[in-house]
């Protein structure tokens, strides 16, 4: 969590460009959707390291989208000042956030595969 906070907030005008800006130019707003799509790869593939996952499975994708985009909206948010927290306390909570919901994917895949596995030997 604080390599990807500090990527985005090392600049906070370049990530309020990029994020908040981008909503108003078609170029910037192809290339938040551009950061967004390389930080749920990046988030996929660490989930896919971290967790037994079916690579083919919509939930790994599901999940690193929803990740990146509240990652992103959270760093808007701490940027703007609606959330007043320091940095140490933000990366903290994110990252316990994260680790959560991965946790719940994982158990939400798990369950997929045993369903799975009970209809086929039925």
């Amino acid at each position: 969590m604080r390599a990807v906070i500090d990527g985005l907030t090392k600049d906070p005008r370049r990530a309020r460009v990029v994020f908040v800006e981008a909503l108003g130019s078609e170029a910037l707003a192809r290339r938040r959707r551009q950061t967004l799509r390389e930080l749920s790869n990046v988030i996929e593939a660490l989930g896919e390291a971290s967790y037994e996952v079916l690579p083919a499975d919509p939930l790994t994708k599901v999940t690193s989208a929803l990740l990146a985009g509240g990652i992103v909206e959270l760093l808007v948010a701490w940027i703007d000042g609606s959330i007043e927290v320091n940095e140490q306390q933000l990366i903290s909570d994110a990252a316990a956030l994260v680790v959560g919901l991965g946790d719940a994917a994982a158990a939400i895949g798990a369950a997929r595969i045993a369903s799975r596995s009970s209809t086929r030997e039925r």
